[in-house]
């Protein structure tokens, strides 16, 4: 094992991921729907432990699983209910299947595990909009570590300026404040050291929900493009978690 510049420990032994998959897809009108059948070889897992043969040293680092075999389901699901209320849903879930012998009692794991997300935009008087959208993904695993649940809603408003004005938007990510990650250690299999960990993670919108006022005008010719998601913020955080 040997550390990064930024002080994390890397694990020189890694081997690449090979992934193989087929894929069937269906749209119908605006709907889309997919199967995915998919097996990586060596998929690579961050934040697992291990310990050296003497037992008397504990690594936080990257491994190897053996294998994750994947049949995945997505769904993207619009609707215009009228001129003024548009929804829209998305799911992408399906059973996982995989096998690590990095612990010191290897294990194998099937589960089905799934996120979900939805949005509800509605068009007001005076050209102002406004969005309902949220996201929750199930428990799943990383590895060995079993993480539990997690989501948060989210909520904005814009309005529209006459001409090529541009727009204001004022946006609310995570309003329960529920965005907490937890971690479990020693839940799946035997660990390094028998050590049975819950790790919580407390991102910022924990204390308060972020706000965020932005004001948006296109130049040039593109202003089709200029409509934004009330809930781009919080798409930004997701991706952020993702991966951190």
């Amino acid at each position: 094992m040997r550390r990064n510049p930024s002080g994390y420990i890397e694990n020189p032994l890694l081997k690449p991921t090979i992934t193989d998959n087929i894929k069937l897809g269906y749209n119908y009108r605006n709907y889309s729907f997919s199967l995915l059948f998919s097996r990586d070889d060596h998929p690579i897992a961050r934040y697992q432990i291990t310990q050296r043969p003497e037992g008397n040293l504990l690594y936080v680092s990257p491994q190897n699983l053996d294998f994750q075999n994947n049949i995945t389901f997505q769904a993207s699901l619009p609707f215009k209910i009228n001129d003024w209320w548009t929804m829209n849903y998305g799911f992408v879930g399906g059973l996982r299947n995989f096998k690590v012998s990095y612990t010191l009692i290897p294990v194998e794991k099937t589960y089905f595990g799934y996120s979900a997300n939805f949005s509800q935009v509605f068009k007001l008087p005076k050209s102002f909009t406004m969005e309902i959208s949220g996201w929750y993904n199930a428990s799943s695993y990383n590895g060995s570590v079993k993480t539990r649940g997690f989501g948060m809603l989210n909520t904005g408003v814009k309005k529209t300026l006459k001409g090529n004005d541009g727009s204001f938007q004022f946006s609310v990510s995570d309003i329960l404040r529920t965005m907490q990650i937890n971690n479990y250690y020693g839940t799946l299999t035997t660990e390094a050291f028998s050590i049975k960990n819950h790790v919580a993670f407390n991102t910022e919108s924990r204390v308060s929900p972020i706000f965020k006022l932005t004001y948006f005008k296109s130049f040039g010719g593109n202003t089709g493009k200029s409509q934004h998601s009330l809930s781009s913020g919080s798409k930004d955080e997701a991706e952020r978690l993702k991966n951190n």
